[in-house]
């Protein structure tokens, strides 16, 4: 027995789509009327003098700041480098953000940087009432 080659079955096209709705065709809108009287000025107070900031902030406190422990990926690794951070103080000591300004290179170090500072009590100058402040920190990793 002969085997027939397939044929190709025709698909008679679909029915067109009618086309979309035109959109609807408006006026321009009025023009506004011109503004003829000036504007009236607003006295503002001025700025008082700039002051140089005074952190309240023992630096002393971070040399006795336990270091972070280090990543133990970073350490198989041998990567090493120091993290920078601009950390945000609170009145009441605790740290509310810890921000990278230089990174070490490698994200895991700069991640461990960033919860180490958050994780820490910041004990805050004698003399005038506590206020929140800005510290900059550089936080080393190093292997030995």
């Amino acid at each position: 027995v002969a085997k027939q080659a397939p044929v190709p079955l025709a698909i008679p096209d679909p029915a067109p789509v009618p086309q979309a709705p035109a959109g609807v065709l408006r006026a321009p809108p009025e023009p506004l009327p011109a503004i003829t009287e000036p504007a009236t000025s607003v006295a503002v107070a001025p700025l008082p003098p700039p002051t140089a900031p005074a952190s309240n902030v023992v630096t002393d406190n971070f040399k006795a700041l336990p270091p972070p422990p280090y990543p133990v990926m970073s350490n198989r690794l041998k990567e090493q480098g120091s993290v920078h951070l601009d950390i945000r103080i609170e009145a009441d000591g605790t740290a509310t953000s810890a921000l990278v300004t230089r990174s070490s290179g490698y994200l895991r170090l700069d991640e461990a940087a960033v919860k180490a500072a958050l994780g820490w009590r910041y004990v805050l100058r004698n003399g005038g009432a506590p206020r929140p402040d800005t510290y900059q920190h550089v936080i080393r990793f190093e292997l030995n």
